[in-house]
């Protein structure tokens, strides 16, 4: 993708436009490839192609915010103006998806206009994801105001002024009636025409009429336009395409509307000004661009996107019109708004260089007042030297007379300059001798660091107090001196003047006193806690200030008495907290802690966390006691919110599964209608195109119950409600499931599909073969949807041994497809995260398959690595299974017939569903079967005992009574004989964790999920009534499908 990529057919709209505006674009287009990946860099997409009027005004504002920041600015065109419809936008998608992959990630794109504004919106999260997008030249303000603080989304909106327009064509031509709004059927264009329309109700006298070409042709509009009266006016807000979609440029469109009328034409935008436009309160494109461009500087340096409020553009707008046509209406200058702009107006001197006039007439003002005011300077320095000599005559005498040390020294080499006899006296030098010295050899050796850096700040005039510091007298001595310092001019040298004050004396007052403060202070400051004293004796009691402090008083507002705290305590705590008291006094424990309430200034209570420790007398009687009370109310109320959250946690837990057992329920037993009239539908007389149908609907309503499936299995799993269930199972039936599952699908790709198990591997293992028959089903199932020429290979084997006949598998599902992208591969067992690029083209999917493999892997302590390049994608994983110990006993195969292995079943279908019991009656008595319907629970036991039946197929939620207390019902009715013991399989669209077992517990004998398949039911039937047949020896085969199995209870 190049800087502004134009197309062939684009170029001779450009040259239209101008070469001035056009040849910085042009270097742009021809900035090398290479240099793009560096700097930051910003697509504009304009909704237009480059012949359009507003293009290079856009880009122009946008250049000149940009540019200067050292940002690359590329340009994509919609050409939305010439070419429309989904199959164009589809192209374009195409387009810029190929552009997108081939450069550089661009740091953020800038759209113009609504098409492109829609256009970023629908494809944002497949181009733009994580990118900001700044719009401009937006018409549809409801739409741009409902983005304001959307994450990574601003802009500024197009605010066309029409109330304006229309006030001000009103008052220049009064006695205009009628405004007839041109219109096509353009985006941008209905959004202006709603503005418009609305101003009906600010011009009642007026009449706002429409002009619509998207009902109407050219030719008509011609004839409409040539019509039109002196009194009325036409405001041009779109015009491009009519009725039998014939497209023209703007300039064209304009040309021919104002061929063919006589009055004035309005016009909301810069361009067609010089054209024949009459004018009114106009849009700046270049404005719009240059707004735009600021948004994006601030998103660039961090800002982000939705703290930035939409931006109005009203107030960019302003009143432009053409001196020709205003001449040509009669309409003099003065008659304008104020601020308007004429343009076309004939050259006049002061027009044309009226800028450069200004510039020189306050450059000649500026220098005469440079000159009045060097002239005022040099009398006042002349009068300033005067005062500066008598004034260091008098500070000198002050400096002699002072009893505080004054030193001057060089900042930077810190050798003294000046010293007052106070200084002298208190150092023991002359002025002469402290002229040779420096401030390093007036204080201590070891303090010299502290002395110099405290130096150099007040050199740097960082400070002006230096306290306490140690300096050095001339007999050895060491004394402490207050230094405040500020630098001072003497004779050109810039010097630090410090006065000295001697404060040996109070420094060892005060520091004696620091001591014992801080110790006092940092035990109760350190605690946060007040503090109570008790003389048990004198009967005596103090409270800190921050005791009282706790409960809202002041030390001045509460009185130290022990009634006093007595009578604050609450009510229901009293009783409790004297008599631990009491029990503390007759024991002999040293210590005690307790917790209560006392009552606040404001009339609640805080709680109190109290300690207390005392002094006993030589007969063990407490004599004095001190503590701390601690404010523990917000803990307290911690522990309740933590209540409070942890009950309403429990609450949304229940219903949410509450939701998603109704939902699941609600979704399957209508979906079970629909494919069972699509199995019903493809066993009849069908043409070849029409079994494709069918077939391809039968697919979709399949993946429609995988997807259901999918999502109650994330729920159950981010709910920890999804148990494992170990049992043992057989790898090469495993190994057959998947190549009968995965077989057509790989067949009709013509891609090889194998599945290979080790020869040293168990023939039987257990652990729970569900989960990772799903494991394996979505492996496969993404490796053969991914893969569209050569094979998908599955291998299983031993990857080591454990103790306690343990063993650990390794499982590889190896494919030659696309493979995954680098950037995907992080986030790929994320929920509903899908392939990109082709993947998003090519195929479909919710994105929960591998995040549910991942869950599970997590779960079933396994490990998972994947090796993904553009030839293929290789993922291996590996868990741990146990080996039966003794040899498995034999299973009984489940022999059918055809089609359900038992023709001619007297079968009771008990289900309130007129569409599914339709399927079902169909699909039963196609394979044989005699099947009598019964619409509730009650039904169904009046007719098991009235005639005799092979089999129930018992619906769950139905009225009157349900599956379950039918199904209670016949098992404890004596009277019933043999026919209680009936087999009953539970036909359901109740599919939630823990459905299967409740049924089965209540006596049903198989169970099966709606929606469900011919081949399914006829197997379940065939199970429950072979297991009938050949009791004691239990069928232990189930029925396997995509997402779990179809079970009868041993």
């Amino acid at each position: 993708m190049k800087s502004l990529r134009l197309t062939d057919s684009a170029i001779p709209q450009v040259v239209r436009c101008g070469a001035r505006q056009f040849l910085p674009l042009l270097l742009l287009c021809l900035f090398p490839l290479s240099a793009l990946a560096e700097g930051e860099r910003v697509l504009f997409i304009s909704s237009y192609h480059p012949g359009f009027p507003t293009f290079f005004q856009q880009t122009e504002g946008l250049r000149t915010e940009l540019e200067p920041a050292g940002i690359t600015l590329d340009v994509e065109f919609m050409d939305t103006k010439r070419f429309s419809g989904t199959e164009y936008e589809a192209l374009f998608l195409e387009h810029l998806r190929f552009k997108l992959k081939k450069v550089p990630a661009y740091d953020a794109f800038v759209v113009a206009d609504d098409a492109a504004l829609h256009f970023a919106l629908d494809n944002r999260q497949e181009l733009f994801a994580g990118r900001p997008v700044i719009f401009c030249g937006v018409n549809n303000q409801d739409l741009a105001h409902a983005l304001s603080g959307t994450p990574g989304i601003t802009g500024v909106i197009e605010s066309i002024s029409i109330r304006e327009t229309l006030e001000a064509m009103w008052r220049l031509r009064p006695g205009l009636k009628t405004v007839y709004a041109l219109v096509d059927g353009e985006p941008g264009g209905q959004g202006d025409l709603r503005t418009y329309l609305a101003q009906r109700e600010f011009f009642s006298e007026k009449s706002l009429q429409v002009l619509g070409l998207d009902t109407m042709t050219w030719n008509e509009l011609r004839d409409r336009l040539s019509a039109l009266r002196q009194d009325e006016a036409v405001l041009l807000l779109s015009a491009y395409r009519d009725r039998d979609l014939i497209t023209r440029s703007f300039e064209d469109a304009l040309k021919f509307i104002l061929a063919h009328t006589r009055v004035p034409v309005l016009h909301l935008w810069e361009h067609g000004l010089g054209q024949g436009i009459f004018g009114g309160r106009i849009i700046s494109h270049t404005e719009q661009g240059r707004i735009a461009g600021q948004l994006t500087l601030k998103i660039l340096a961090g800002t982000p996107a939705h703290s930035i409020p939409v931006v109005e553009g009203s107030e960019a707008n302003r009143y432009v019109f053409d001196h020709a046509v205003l001449t040509r209406f009669g309409i003099k200058e003065f008659q304008l708004p104020s601020s308007s702009e004429v343009r076309g107006k004939p050259f006049s001197i002061l027009s044309q260089y009226g800028t450069e006039i200004f510039v020189a007439v306050v450059f000649l003002v500026t220098l005469i007042a440079l000159v009045v005011t060097l002239i005022s300077h040099i009398y006042r320095l002349r009068r300033a030297q005067v005062q500066i000599t008598d004034s260091e005559k008098r500070y000198k005498a002050l400096f002699d007379a002072n009893s505080d040390g004054i030193l001057a020294a060089d900042s930077v080499t810190r050798r003294f300059v000046f010293a007052n006899p106070a200084v002298c006296r208190m150092f023991g030098y002359s002025e002469e001798e402290f002229r040779g010295l420096k401030v390093d050899d007036i204080h201590p050796q070891e303090n010299l660091e502290e002395v110099l850096g405290n130096f150099n700040a007040q050199a740097l005039g960082q400070t002006d107090v230096a306290e306490a510091l140690p300096c050095l007298h001339r007999d050895g001595s060491v004394f402490t001196a207050d230094i405040r310092s500020f630098l001072l001019k003497i004779n050109g040298t810039s010097c630090a003047v410090g006065l000295f004050r001697d404060v040996t004396e109070r420094s060892q007052i005060l520091d004696a006193l620091r001591q014992t403060q801080e110790r006092l202070a940092l035990a109760i400051a350190g605690s946060n806690d007040g503090i109570w004293d008790w003389d048990r004796v004198a009967d005596q009691v103090y409270f800190s200030p921050r005791w009282k402090e706790i409960i809202g008083y002041e030390d001045h507002e509460l009185r130290n008495d022990l009634e006093e705290w007595r009578s604050r305590i609450h009510p229901e705590d009293r009783e409790r907290v004297l008599a631990v008291n009491n029990q503390f006094f007759s024991s002999d424990a040293s210590h005690f802690v307790i917790e209560y309430r006392l009552r606040h200034k404001d009339g609640t209570y805080r709680w109190i966390m109290g300690r207390g420790t005392c002094l006993r007398d030589d007969e063990g009687v407490p004599c004095r006691m001190a503590g701390s009370h601690a404010d523990i109310t917000e803990r307290k109320a911690m522990e309740l919110e933590l209540v409070g959250v942890r009950d309403a946690a429990l609450a949304a837990s229940v219903a949410k599964s509450a939701f998603l057992a109704n939902m699941s329920h609600e979704i399957r037993t209508p979906l079970n209608g629909i494919m069972g009239m699509l199995q019903l539908l493809d066993s009849s007389s069908l043409t070849e195109e029409q079994k494709n149908y069918v077939r391809m609907a039968d697919v979709s309503g399949r993946r429609l119950t995988a997807l259901l499936s999918d999502i109650l299995d994330i729920s159950r799993i981010e709910a920890g409600k999804l148990l494992l269930t170990e049992r043992a199972f057989d790898l090469e039936e495993m190994r057959t499931s998947i190549i009968t599952l995965f077989s057509i699908p790989a067949q009709e790709k013509g891609i090889s599909l194998v599945v290979e198990l080790a020869p040293d591997l168990p023939p039987r293992l257990i652990g729970d073969d569900l989960r990772l028959r799903q494991i394996l089903f979505n492996l496969v199932g993404n490796a053969v949807k991914f893969t569209n020429e050569g094979f998908v290979q599955t291998q299983i084997s031993l990857l080591s041994s454990q103790a306690d006949n343990g063993c650990r598998l390794l499982f590889s599902v190896q494919d030659s497809g696309e493979g995954i992208s680098d950037t995907l591969l992080p986030a790929i067992f994320e929920p509903f995260v899908q392939g990109e690029g082709s993947y998003v083209r090519y195929h479909q999917g919710a994105g929960l398959g591998l995040a549910i493999v991942g869950r599970l892997m997590r779960m079933m302590g396994g490990s998972l690595a994947i090796d993904s390049s553009d030839s293929g994608t290789t993922i291996c994983f590996s868990l741990n299974f146990r080996i039966p110990e003794a040899p498995a006993k034999t299973i009984v195969e489940c022999e059918h017939s055809e089609k359900t292995g038992h023709g001619n079943l007297r079968i009771l279908l008990a289900e309130d569903d007129p569409v599914n019991m339709f399927a079902a009656r169909r699909i039963l008595g196609k394979a044989g079967h005699a099947v009598t319907p019964a619409t509730n629970g009650g039904q169904a036991v009046e007719l098991l005992r009235e005639s005799e039946f092979d089999l129930i197929l018992m619906d769950v939620q139905m009225p009157v009574m349900d599956g379950l207390e039918a199904t209670a019902m016949i098992r404890g009715d004596a009277t019933l004989g043999e026919k209680s013991r009936i087999p009953i399989v539970a036909m359901t669209a109740y599919a939630m964790s823990g459905d299967r077992e409740k049924f089965l517990a209540g006596s049903m004998d198989g169970y099966i999920a709606k929606p469900l398949s011919c081949e399914t039911l006829y197997e379940i039937i065939s199970n429950v009534i072979a297991r009938k047949n050949i009791e004691p020896e239990p069928c232990a085969r189930g029925v396997s499908n995509e997402k779990g199995t179809l079970e009868s209870n041993p």
